[in-house]
């Protein structure tokens, strides 16, 4: 009886031209999030790494900088890793991750003499079978005549965990403007 009349023909054609506005912002929201995610990312490993490198060039006792280092690792949860052609590898990832991650970035890393942020699988379990998508920035360091070069790395997860927890807020709004809708 309802879909005979012309209310009711009016009640669902503004109800699916309701849920498809929705859906496609719903969309659009969600690009953005994403792609804001992995911008505010990127900044956040830039200002960590203008901290670092400062720190670096500022000191020349390096253990209290590594530990400060360390503790930039800790608050931010970015790891860090230092190539310094004199001194060595440095890593605040723990163990055979940090060895094993070094080892590959400086395989692959394509450019030692700028500053660059690149998305990229690494493994971190110690297995070539689990690799782990990261946002990684890589900078030079000019302290001295040594060719220093700093990485902070952070995987994607964690900046999908933030993106997920604001893809349901955005799933719980527009459920609750489809429900509104109809009453």
């Amino acid at each position: 009886m309802l879909w005979q009349s012309v209310v009711g023909k009016l009640w669902l054609t503004i109800l699916l031209l309701v849920t498809v506005v929705l859906t496609v912002l719903m969309v659009m929201m969600l690009r953005f999030t994403e792609n804001n995610s992995i911008e505010e990312a990127e900044t956040r490993l830039n200002s960590y790494a203008n901290m670092a490198i400062s720190t670096l060039e500022g000191h020349e006792e390096l253990d209290g900088t590594y530990e400060y280092l360390e503790t930039i690792s800790r608050e931010f949860s970015v790891n860090l890793l230092l190539v310094d052609p004199q001194a060595g590898v440095w890593s605040t990832a723990d163990g055979r991750e940090g060895e094993q991650i070094a080892a590959e970035l400086i395989q692959n890393w394509s450019t030692f003499d700028e500053r660059v942020i690149e998305t990229d699988s690494y493994s971190l379990a110690g297995s070539e079978d689990e690799k782990t998508e990261m946002i990684i920035l890589g900078a030079p360091i000019e302290a001295g005549e040594s060719e220093a070069m700093i990485f902070l790395y952070q995987p994607l997860s964690a900046i999908e965990e933030a993106a997920s927890e604001t893809r349901s807020l955005i799933y719980l709004s527009a459920g609750i403007a489809l429900v509104l809708t109809t009453i």
